[in-house]
């Protein structure tokens, strides 16, 4: 991402820091920061061992993702735009013809990029493992190697 930063930062930090709140909750135990020119977004996770998904979704929007949240935010007016409470954990997203695709464990949301709401949600007969992007379909394989196109 261009001009984009993420930190890490610690609780006593996270707590006086000024930046806009995207996500929190009070058992959570990793703190981080993201940096974008003069906007400053903070956020709380549970998990000590992984790390969000952070991606620009265009100029003006990014993505982030990680335990049971996955939010999209406006940069210019610093609000969030989406604010998804997953059933199971969040795993991976992508942007594919003009739609986000958001994996949690079990499950799939598709959204539109540009009004920001869920056209559909996808389930999966295994854990997903990843997004396969092969010309126009996305094909999303689960652990147990099997396929599914969406």
């Amino acid at each position: 991402m261009e001009n984009f930063n993420f930190r890490i930062i610690t609780e006593k930090e996270f707590e006086k820091l000024e930046s806009t709140l995207i996500f929190s909750d009070k058992n959570d135990r990793s703190f981080g920061e993201i940096s974008f020119l003069d906007k400053k977004f903070k956020f709380s996770w549970h998990s000590e061992i992984v790390l969000p998904i952070i991606k620009q979704i265009d100029h003006n929007a990014f993505g982030i993702g990680i335990d049971l949240n996955f939010v999209l935010i406006d940069l210019n007016k610093r609000e969030i735009l989406l604010n998804l409470k997953l059933d199971n954990y969040f795993m991976d997203f992508v942007m594919h013809n003009e739609n986000i695709y958001v994996a949690a464990q079990t499950y799939i949301i598709q959204i539109e990029i540009k009004g920001c709401k869920i056209i559909k949600e996808y389930g999966l007969p295994e854990f997903f493992n990843e997004f396969i992007l092969e010309g126009n379909t996305i094909r999303v394989q689960c652990i147990d190697n099997e396929i599914v196109d969406l």
